[in-house]
């Protein structure tokens, strides 16, 4: 029996043993795997270059421009007294104001007459007015009425910005094409003509010099103009014709302005002037033998060149040290980048002499000019002479 026992709580043990019994994962060589991806903390961000181009620019839009125009303002007013008369002769004066409507055409009439009621107005700049008190003495015991009508008229400016469309106005929204708007027994009239539809027309709104910039994205640029202090969003749009023409056979590339529907921007680069070589192209620079070629441009354009690759030096200096160790062929990048700096600063110097050799040769040329016109000079007094002795 107690073998029994014995036997059993073996077989127990055996089966918690194998219930304990777990897989564990290989770490040792784990890799990240996911939607993002993340670099080393210690390795620098590639930095894109963003290229820049000096151009003339010109904004246009076929927005008509504000459009002003004036407007009167009319009122009229009754002015009334009450007047009443005491046992004793004492005057009790109650006066009291209506405002009056005022139709379009009698706000017109009292504008062009100068006239309240057949009554000539004063005229104040830009206001025309006639404010009198009605005058009555009264009757004893008598509560006497007494009332005149006066007028104001007042020209002021108004504007549209959008033709065809309502504008704002010191009585509210008007209708361009009513020619009048009412309102607290005020009355505005204006001109309806000013409000005709025109056809559309490029009107220039800014021009200058700027650079656009690549911002990254396709088709998508910025343009910076420094002096004026004014930056657009551009992009590519279709082509359009060159104002003031609207339709035309040839149409020239355009920029519409991100954010600004109505206006787009024609550009044309600026060629820098003395440039031997193209414009933007990062090669090495090549000494011409062309006597035709300007020398101080080319000379110009290696000493640029020379603090380009010095800059390149330095930052690639600093893009080693910013890594934990320079291996062979970053030791090899950069002794190629001061070999052909070395080489730059040759080929300046041969220039230099060159150059060096034509002022000498200029000076040569001088000389001998001066020579030669004191022997041309001595020549003509020979011939003056010998002419009077004949």
């Amino acid at each position: 029996m107690f073998v029994l026992h014995m036997l059993l709580l073996l077989g127990l043990y055996a089966l918690g043993l194998n219930a304990l019994e777990v897989k564990v994962c290989d770490c040792e060589q784990a890799s990240q795997k996911g939607i993002l991806q993340f670099s080393d903390e210690n390795c620098q961000p590639e930095k894109k270059e963003k290229r820049t181009n000096a151009v003339n620019y010109s904004v246009y839009t076929e927005k008509r421009e504000e459009l002003k125009f004036p407007g009167y303002i009319c009122a009229r007013w009754k002015q009334i007294k009450h007047i009443t008369t005491s046992f004793f002769g004492q005057k009790v004066v109650v006066p009291d104001k209506i405002a009056l409507e005022t139709s379009p055409f009698e706000c017109l009439t009292m504008y062009e007459s100068r006239r309240c009621n057949e009554q000539p107005m004063t005229i104040n700049d830009n206001k025309f007015f006639y404010d009198q008190e009605p005058v009555e003495d009264g009757w004893w015991l008598e509560t006497v009425t007494v009332e005149t009508i006066n007028c104001a008229v007042e020209k002021i400016q108004l504007y549209q910005e959008t033709e065809g469309e309502s504008f704002s106005t010191p009585l509210g929204i008007a209708q361009a094409t009513a020619g009048s708007i009412s309102h607290n027994h005020l009355t505005l009239i204006w001109d309806k003509t000013f409000a005709v539809k025109s056809e559309p027309k490029a009107r220039l709104v800014e021009s200058g010099v700027a650079i656009i910039i690549t911002t990254g994205t396709s088709n998508k640029f910025r343009m910076h103009d420094e002096e004026k202090e004014l930056e657009f969003h551009i992009q590519i749009t279709n082509k359009r014709c060159l104002p003031p023409l609207t339709t035309c056979d040839v149409k020239a590339d355009a920029f519409d302005v991100i954010g600004q529907p109505k206006l787009y921007i024609f550009t044309t680069p600026i060629i820098p002037k003395n440039s031997s070589l193209e414009e933007g192209s990062r090669k090495r620079p090549v000494l011409k033998e062309d006597a035709s070629i300007d020398v101080v441009a080319n000379f110009q354009y290696l000493r640029d060149q020379l603090l380009d690759n010095e800059n390149d030096l330095t930052r690639e200096i600093e893009n080693l040290h910013f890594q934990q160790g320079v291996t062979s062929q970053d030791e090899f990048n950069i002794q190629v980048l001061r070999e052909e700096n070395a080489d730059l600063r040759e080929k300046i110097k041969v220039l230099e002499e060159r150059d060096k050799k034509n002022i000498e040769d200029l000076n040569e040329l001088r000389e001998e000019n001066v020579t030669l016109r004191q022997q041309m000079k001595i020549q003509s007094e020979c011939e003056k002479q010998r002419r009077r002795m004949i």
